[in-house]
């Protein structure tokens, strides 16, 4: 069921409550209550990848680190990824496509 169709109007949402179905809830998002910290990527893992070893590739990885992040660039089964960034402003023919899949597959 599409989440169209309980912004629709409440009487659908009344009947999609009547008839037992699930309503999609967006989970809880992870939020700051204090004001804009200093480094907010500070403590999380991030697993970077890209289709080929591009100058943006750096600047990106540089960007995250500035902002605290701990820039991972091979994947390791026993770390929980905070965050996968994926540099594909490199990809230009269908077959660069592997480079996507092969970095998103095994996480």
């Amino acid at each position: 069921m599409s989440d169209f169709l309980v912004e629709l109007s409440p009487q659908i949402k009344k009947i999609i409550k009547q008839s037992g179905l699930p309503i999609p809830v967006p989970p809880k998002l992870e939020r700051d209550t204090g004001p804009t910290r200093m480094f907010p990527l500070e403590g999380l893992d991030i697993l970077f990848g890209s289709a080929k070893g591009l100058k943006s590739s750096t600047e990106i990885i540089s960007k995250i680190k500035n902002l605290g992040g701990e820039v991972l660039e091979s994947y390791d089964e026993s770390i929980k990824y905070n965050s996968l960034v994926f540099d594909a402003s490199g990809i230009e023919k269908p077959e660069d496509l592997k480079s996507l899949y092969q970095f998103f597959q095994p996480v």
